[in-house]
Parts: structure tokens; C-alpha cells; sequence
């Protein structure tokens, strides 16, 4: 639904004026900066689903995605997702670099049928995201 430019302002009264708002916005930052469509869309492309069915949802992911994003970008009047904590947007920018690799031989893993490989993936992807948000 398109929102009136009172309603606009009406919510960015209450983002500004009620910090259970706020912190979901901003936790809602935080998911934003660790999102990697293009990873997510990996794996959609190598999942079973049928070719028709892949595009669907990836369409409407990355419509909904785009919309969470205008949502955001709106509410705070913030361009950076995580503005409040520059050093933790560093962190997950540095991390990415090497999770993103482990990404790939996931996949790998699941095409071969190598366990060994993913769980080593796995486990390396869950070590990265617990130790930087």
C-alpha cells in the first residue's frame, strides 16, 4: 500500500519518537547489511525447483527486498544500513570475503554429494557469521 505523505510523516514522527521503532529499524539495518542476493540467488539456481518456479520467487524476492530497502532508506533518512555502528559494517564487509568463498564450495559440496566438504562449509559459514554479526 502507498502511504499518504501524512501517513509518511506520521511514521517518521514515531520512528523519531518511540525507540522500540527505532531499534527494530535499525535491527532491520542490521539484516539489510548482511544480505548478499546474489549468494541467495545461488543457491535458488541450484536448488530442485522447477526453471518457472526459480524465477517467480526470485522475482519476488528482489521486489520485496527493494521495497524493505525504500522502507528503510525512508524511515531513517539514513543511506548506510548500519549508520549507528560504522565499525560493524566493517566487520561484515571484511567477513564476507572469506564466508562468500565458502558459499561456493557449499554448493560444490551439495552437487558432489561430499559431506566432509559440507560440513566443513557449514561449520566455517556458521564460525563467520557468530563471530561478526
Amino acid at each position: 500500500k502507498e502511504l499518504s505523505n501524512d501517513e509518511r510523516q506520521a511514521l517518521k514522527d514515531e520512528y523519531h519518537g518511540n525507540t522500540l521503532l527505532s531499534s527494530y529499524v535499525k535491527a532491520l539495518g542490521f539484516t539489510l547489511a548482511k544480505t548478499e542476493l546474489g549468494i541467495w540467488k545461488l543457491y535458488l539456481v541450484n536448488s530442485s525447483l522447477d526453471e518457472d518456479l526459480k524465477t517467480s520467487v526470485y522475482q519476488e524476492f528482489e521486489t520485496e527486498l527493494g521495497y524493505t530497502i525504500d522502507f528503510f532508506k525512508e524511515l531513517s533518512g539514513e543511506e548506510q544500513y548500519l549508520w549507528f555502528r560504522p565499525w560493524l559494517q566493517e566487520s561484515i564487509d571484511l567477513r564476507s570475503a572469506m564466508i562468500h568463498p565458502l558459499n561456493l564450495c557449499q554448493l560444490e559440496s551439495l552437487r558432489r554429494g561430499d559431506n566432509e566438504l559440507l560440513c566443513n562449509s557449514v561449520t566455517g559459514i556458521a564460525c563467520g557469521m557468530l563471530t561478526t554479526g
